[in-house]
């Protein structure tokens, strides 16, 4: 019966229930509702007394199955763990985060979520994870990420809201990945970012254009320094005798 619940043959659920005695263990709801088959998932509530276990909830979420992720936390009692939303929001299912959110809070959100799913680049679910206050383990990691990915509207809205910031590794990501606007945002807003690696990083992967853009940054950053220098020496120059 567990592997016949698994697979969503509710013809043969039913028909093994009625005809035989060995029953089923919880794996078969778990399964079941980890691959989307509601009306076994209901059929094994009403019928059999196994249950299941939180595995039923968080693979449900993981998998994005809205309807078995309603019909469990409205008909169950095992809930789920803080796994169920960090994976619905890691595999960008925006309607199972919305519904763990406002209806399961108190499960809380596995801490590593929010810096992957800035990686992912879908911002909808970055932000309803900066405002839920459950939702905690944020890193310089989530920009990084973002930044790797070319994910610019991630990296702009992380920079307006989160306290976090970025390390060097954002500039050198984003410029091996070729994302010029992400490298042109982390220049002007950040002195994080190791530009000399970012640079070698570009012209291994052939993106000229960030190569160019650095490279005529670092220059003028050269130069800026070169003539403040020269400034100060020529005001004060018997100190330089």
């Amino acid at each position: 019966m567990d592997h016949a619940a698994m697979n969503g043959h509710l013809h043969v659920v039913t028909y093994l229930h009625e005809h035989r005695r060995e029953g089923c263990t919880e794996s078969a709801m778990d399964y079941a509702s980890a691959n989307g088959h509601l009306a076994v998932v209901a059929y094994l509530h009403a019928h059999r007394y196994e249950g299941c276990t939180t595995f039923a909830m968080d693979w449900a979420a993981e998998h994005g199955h809205l309807d078995v992720v309603r019909f469990l936390h409205e008909n169950r009692t095992e809930g789920a763990s803080p796994n169920a939303l960090a994976d619905a929001a890691i595999n960008s299912h925006l309607e199972v985060v919305r519904f763990l959110l406002t209806y399961r809070p108190s499960d809380g959100c596995r801490e590593d979520a929010m810096d992957r799913v800035a990686g992912n680049g879908f911002l909808k679910i970055v932000q309803l994870l900066h405002e839920a206050t459950t939702c905690r383990g944020w890193t310089t990691s989530a920009m990084d990420n973002a930044a790797a990915g070319g994910h610019l509207e991630v990296v702009q809205f992380l920079h307006r809201h989160r306290p976090e910031g970025v390390s060097d590794a954002a500039l050198v990501r984003a410029a091996e990945g070729g994302h010029f606007d992400v490298v042109r945002f982390l220049h002007e807003q950040y002195t994080q970012g190791d530009r000399v690696a970012a640079i070698d990083r570009a012209v291994r992967q052939g993106h000229a254009q960030i190569v160019g853009y650095l490279q005529g940054k670092r220059k003028r950053e050269s130069q800026s320094l070169y003539d403040t220098i020269k400034r100060v020496r020529l005001a004060h120059w018997p100190l330089f005798l």
